[in-house]
């Protein structure tokens, strides 16, 4: 329930259709709701939102960290 609650403030724009989404990544949201990001991940797997134009998986709530991203890339170059 809080993590719903966290995502539904942090990206009422977007849901609302009025704004982008908000760049937000698992580590801040599980800095801010003090939970580790694995328990947010399980906690959203397979989860979704009803908006007006379709069902939305709450991970696409979420953007990914441009540093992993960097890190990964990286790492298929090796």
């Amino acid at each position: 329930l809080a993590i719903g609650s966290f995502l539904l403030k942090m990206q009422n724009g977007y849901l609302e259709q009025k704004e982008d989404l908000k760049p937000l990544t698992l580590k801040e949201a599980a800095k801010h709701l003090h939970l580790h990001e694995s328990t947010i991940s399980r906690a959203i797997d397979g989860k979704a939102i009803q908006i007006p134009t379709c069902l939305l998986p709450l991970r696409t709530l979420f953007s990914f960290d441009p540093e992993i991203e960097k890190a990964k890339r990286s790492l298929k170059t090796l």
